[in-house]
Formats: structure tokens, C-alpha cells, sequence
């Protein structure tokens, strides 16, 4: 019976990072700002979500500008991309099930692209459960 919890323990691993990709450590790491005459008078903020211990990246997090309705989930590749920003001063918080959520505040100007990538811990109060079917 314990054979079969660790091997379906390290199946649910396995397949949960096949798709990631290990990167450098960072919080929340201002990346660039470049300009883009595309935008239309409008920002645009892009970046990645990585599991601050492992150094994977994180599919499916999600990264919001809080106080407005503008946010991403991060691709398979645990990259984001939020589009058609107005101008101003954002709060941003990336999240991301069983870690630590992270708020960043970032100043989006017109025609200007930002990258940002958070790096999130895992919360120390989440136990992970693992029921065998049989």
C-alpha cells in the first residue's frame, strides 16, 4: 500500500513540472521597460511566476492589477502578459495555489512595455493530501 501512495505521489509530481522550466531567484524583479510605439498610448506589463525554491515556473498563476478589472494567467511556459493599460501607478499581486501571494506596485507609462516576474513561496500552512482510489 505505501509502494502505491509513492508511486502515485511521484506521478502527481512528475506530471505537475514536466512542463516547467527552472529560472534564476528573484521576489518580484523589475526586468526592462522598453517603448513600443504599438500600444496606442497604452502600457503593457509582461513577465513570469517562478516557485521561489524549486526555480520552476508556474502555469496557470494568476497576476491581477489590483482595483481594476485587468489580470493574466500565466501560460504553460509560466509567462504573463496583461495588455491595453492605461497610464498610472498599479498595485499587482501574483498568485498561485499552495504559495504565498505577492503584491508589487509598478508605474506603467504609455507606450512602454515592463517585465516583471514574481517569485512565490510555498505556504508552510498548506498540508497536501494524497488519497489512494483504489
Amino acid at each position: 500500500m505505501k509502494a502505491i501512495n509513492f508511486l502515485l505521489l511521484s506521478l502527481i509530481i512528475s506530471i505537475a513540472f514536466s512542463c516547467v522550466t527552472p529560472q534564476p531567484k528573484s521576489r518580484a524583479n523589475l526586468v526592462a521597460k522598453g517603448r513600443n510605439s504599438n500600444l496606442n498610448g497604452f502600457g503593457e506589463i509582461t513577465g513570469r511566476v517562478i516557485d521561489s525554491e524549486s526555480k520552476y515556473l508556474l502555469p496557470g498563476a494568476n497576476v491581477i492589477l489590483l482595483d481594476t478589472k485587468l489580470g493574466a494567467a500565466t501560460d504553460r511556459t509560466g509567462t504573463y502578459k496583461i495588455s491595453n493599460v492605461p497610464p498610472d501607478t498599479y498595485t499587482m499581486k501574483a498568485s498561485f495555489i499552495g504559495f504565498i501571494s505577492i503584491k508589487h506596485q509598478v508605474q506603467v507609462e504609455e507606450n512602454r512595455t515592463i517585465a516583471l516576474d514574481f517569485n512565490l513561496a510555498v505556504d508552510p500552512n498548506i498540508d497536501i493530501i494524497i488519497d489512494t482510489i483504489i
